[in-house]
């Protein structure tokens, strides 16, 4: 884990260019999910489905841009 936190803080994203870390995200996580999407202000969305309808839900955000 500490690895993947240095890995993320290394790549610059400062508030409007945060494609670069995007991509990096998204790189790592799309073999966990089940769908993974960029909406139009540039979030990256990504879901993992369960197999049992009655499963409670999580939501986890976080931000991806730092200070510029």
């Amino acid at each position: 884990m500490r690895s993947l936190l240095e890995k993320f803080t290394a790549i610059p994203g400062p508030p409007g260019y945060e494609k670069r870390i995007r991509s990096a995200i998204h790189a790592e996580i799309e073999k966990f999910t089940d769908d993974i999407s960029i909406d139009g202000l540039g979030n990256l969305v990504a879901y993992k489905r369960s197999i049992s309808s009655d499963s409670k839900k999580v939501l986890l955000i976080t931000h991806m841009d730092e200070i510029g």
